[in-house]
């Protein structure tokens, strides 16, 4: 099937519904950021790692399944980057001044400020 695009480049959404599975993922990766960022915080870098890597997950899902079902929506659209965006900042603000886990290595550290989506584009 031919993928829809705008003159942008953007998938062109597929639905206007707002409650849909990729949309439940997307609200999930973002009620993670305040963990995230409370485990950095605690010192439980292992925990917040588990956590950065279950958001790059379910970030890869969200969008497997919006495509495949073609619930591609705008509130997707706009909830995804926003998500991303803020486990970077999370990181960079956070994560790797504080060492670590995610301040230790410079491997990790190239790992987790990478988003999530580009973690993972290559399996699309």
């Amino acid at each position: 099937m031919e993928e829809r695009r705008d003159i942008a480049g953007d998938e062109t959404p597929d639905t206007d519904r707002v409650l849909t599975v990729p949309n439940a993922l997307s609200v999930l990766r973002l009620v993670g950021v305040p963990l995230f960022l409370w485990l950095l915080l605690r010192g439980d870098d292992g925990w917040a790692l588990v956590t950065l890597a279950l958001s790059g997950i379910t970030d890869y899902l969200d969008g497997k399944i919006a495509r495949h079902f073609h619930l591609v929506s705008r509130v997707g659209q706009l909830l995804d980057p926003i998500a991303d965006r803020l486990y970077i900042i999370s990181t960079l603000l956070v994560g790797l001044p504080a060492g670590g886990a995610l301040g230790a290595a410079p491997a990790v550290r190239a790992l987790a400020v990478m988003p999530p989506d580009t973690a993972l584009r290559s399996l699309r």
